[in-house]
C-alpha cells in the first residue's frame, strides 16, 4: 500500500513539473511575441484596449487617394444612412447600438438577389413560422460574419432594430423597405500607420453640409486586410 501510494505520488509531481515547464516554456514565447514587431494576433487575444491604439506613435503618412484610402473609406461606407452625423463607438456593444440597421442595410444593398425573393430561405422560413409573409429574409449569421469581418469581433446577441426586425423562431432579419444609398461623400484628411493600425482623419460632406472632423481607428490583420475598431469625433 505505501509503494502504490507513493508512485501515484511521484506521478503526480511529474504532472505538476511537466505543466511548470510548459507555462514557463509559454510566458516566454508569449513575451518573445508581444516583444516582436508582428505580435497582432497575441494582441487580439489579449483584447489591447483603444487607449492602447490610438497612443502607438505614427510611423508614417498614407497617401489620402490611393489603395489603403480606399480600403479604409469602404469601411467608413458601411456606417453611412443619409447623415454626416455619426455616433461614436469602442466596443461592439455600442457599433451595434448605433448602427445594426446600417449593417444589415449593407448586407441587403450588395447582396439584393440572394436576399431577396429567395426559394430556399422562404422554404425554410415558412417551415419555422407557418403563415409569415416575407419576401426579404437576411440570415443571422450572416450579420455575425460581417461584424467579425469588417469590425473584429463576435456578435454577442441578435435583436431588432428601427428598419430591421428580427424574427428569432427563424434566425433572420427582415425589413419591408428597399436599402438606402448614402449620398455622403467622405473627405479624407490625413491617414496614419502606427505599428499596428491605421488612424484616418475624415469628414462627411452632404451637398453644402460638412461635419466635424472624425478620427477612425482601425487594426491591421496580418493578411494585410483591417478591420474597424473605432470611431470618435476629433
Amino acid at each position: 500500500m505505501t509503494k502504490s501510494r507513493y508512485r501515484r505520488g511521484r506521478r503526480r509531481g511529474l504532472h505538476s513539473g511537466t505543466l511548470a515547464l510548459l507555462l514557463l516554456l509559454m510566458g516566454a514565447f508569449l513575451v518573445s511575441c508581444v516583444a516582436g514587431s508582428n505580435a497582432l494576433w497575441i494582441r487580439g487575444l489579449f483584447g489591447l484596449d483603444v487607449g492602447s491604439y490610438l497612443a502607438e506613435p505614427t510611423e508614417r503618412e498614407v497617401p489620402t487617394d490611393g489603395d489603403t484610402a480606399a480600403m479604409l473609406c469602404d469601411k467608413v461606407d458601411i456606417l453611412l444612412a443619409g447623415s454626416i452625423e455619426l455616433p461614436s463607438f469602442r466596443n461592439t456593444s455600442q457599433l451595434l447600438e448605433h448602427y445594426r440597421d446600417a449593417l444589415l442595410n449593407d448586407l441587403l444593398r450588395d447582396n439584393y438577389g440572394l436576399y431577396t425573393g429567395n426559394a430556399a430561405l422562404l422554404a425554410e422560413v415558412a417551415e419555422r413560422l407557418p403563415g409569415a409573409s416575407l419576401s426579404t429574409l437576411i440570415p443571422a449569421a450572416d450579420l455575425a460574419n460581417a461584424v467579425k469581418l469588417h469590425f473584429g469581433n463576435e456578435l454577442g446577441s441578435h435583436k431588432s432594430g428601427s428598419v430591421y426586425a428580427y424574427l428569432k423562431g427563424a434566425r433572420i432579419y427582415t425589413t419591408a423597405l428597399d436599402p438606402w444609398e448614402a449620398s455622403v461623400e467622405i473627405l479624407v484628411e490625413r491617414i496614419e500607420e502606427t505599428a499596428h493600425t491605421y488612424r484616418m482623419i475624415f469628414r462627411l460632406r452632404d451637398g453644402e453640409e460638412i461635419s466635424g472632423e472624425y478620427l477612425a481607428c482601425f487594426v491591421k490583420r496580418e493578411d494585410g486586410s483591417v478591420y474597424f475598431r473605432s470611431l470618435q469625433s476629433n
